[in-house]
């Protein structure tokens, strides 16, 4: 009996050197990740906490008492306690204590930037709470590093941000046979295709080929909605009061692609303009849709297949 008391006695002794020894009263920590994004759109997906449902890879819940949102991961709790110019102030609740970080946005280059969640703890002179507390620290570290591989996979990807994938190319259909028309109310998918199918009758009588999908631009001016529709085509033809010949830039030109009806492919120019805006980049021209599905035969608008252009300096 004695022999385990003494054995008892000299294993605490060993756990309270190592606490004191070898374990810190303060344990700072930081995480740090790259993301392949501009400053706008980390503030947009995460300087909003509203948008935080579409890349927080836990659970979240209502708090109907704070009126707040809780975001649960692997046994945590956070909260946004404040959101700074470039800093979001987070506050962990862990097993039995909580931490206050700090979640730092930096700018690296035009397009990426760098995040930091950091955050500081102090640990008591109770070498059982004192080994508790780093061992939690370690989960902790792990629960964040998960929380921003999650933020990075979501902005790293445009498609995420702007709901598309946007490339830059060159212009290659400069040469456009166009009409265009207004009317009081959002023209009718019937209207846009007795012009293009005009369009299309024109080219053939003719002789000249069309070489890509027709072109859709809506604009709306005093109440009144204007609709340009253009076809490309590969030689000059003869114009008059109704078909024009219009010749583009042969420049820089934004592309994305999207599927769904007229709603989609409205809010996916206004996410280009966004791109562009975060980009820093202008627009010597309108963006115009090109129409890769034939809208009259697929009643479908789910379906609809939509390409977006934007000129660019």
């Amino acid at each position: 009996m004695k022999k385990w008391l003494i054995i008892v006695v000299v294993l605490i002794g060993l756990l309270v050197t190592y606490a004191y020894v070898f374990l810190p009263k303060n344990v700072n920590s930081s995480i740090v990740v790259k993301i392949h994004c501009v400053m706008n759109s980390a503030s947009r997906y995460v300087m909003n906490e509203t948008k935080w449902p579409k890349w927080w890879p836990g659970t979240i819940i209502h708090d109907s008492v704070s009126n707040k949102d809780i975001f649960n991961y692997e046994g945590c709790r956070y909260l946004i306690t404040e959101i700074k110019y470039n800093a979001i102030l987070i506050e962990t609740q862990a097993n039995g204590f909580s931490i206050s970080g700090t979640m730092i946005f930096l700018p690296l280059n035009p397009d990426s930037i760098q995040v930091e969640w950091k955050y500081g703890l102090e640990t008591t002179a109770n070498p059982i709470n004192r080994l508790h507390l780093y061992w939690e620290s370690k989960k902790i570290n792990n629960n964040l590093l998960n929380i921003m591989k999650s933020m990075k996979a979501f902005l790293d990807k445009p498609e995420n941000v702007y709901g598309m994938h946007i490339d830059q190319i060159l212009v290659k259909d400069t040469l456009l046979v166009t009409t265009n028309f207004s009317s009081p109310q959002y023209p009718t998918t019937q209207k846009i295709y007795d012009l293009i199918n005009g369009i299309k009758t024109y080219i053939a009588l003719n002789h000249a080929k069309e070489t890509n999908f027709p072109m859709l631009h809506i604009w709306q001016d005093s109440g009144i909605y204007k609709s340009q529709v253009a076809i490309p085509v590969n030689v000059v033809i003869p114009q008059n009061h109704m078909y024009l010949i219009k010749r583009m830039v042969p420049g820089k030109i934004l592309v994305g692609q999207v599927t769904g009806g007229a709603y989609t492919a409205n809010e996916a120019i206004r996410q280009m303009g966004i791109f562009m805006t975060d980009h820093a980049l202008s627009s010597p021209a309108i963006p115009f849709e090109s129409l890769v599905t034939n809208r009259m035969e697929e009643p479908d608008t789910s379906k609809w297949i939509t390409k977006i252009y934007y000129p660019v300096f």
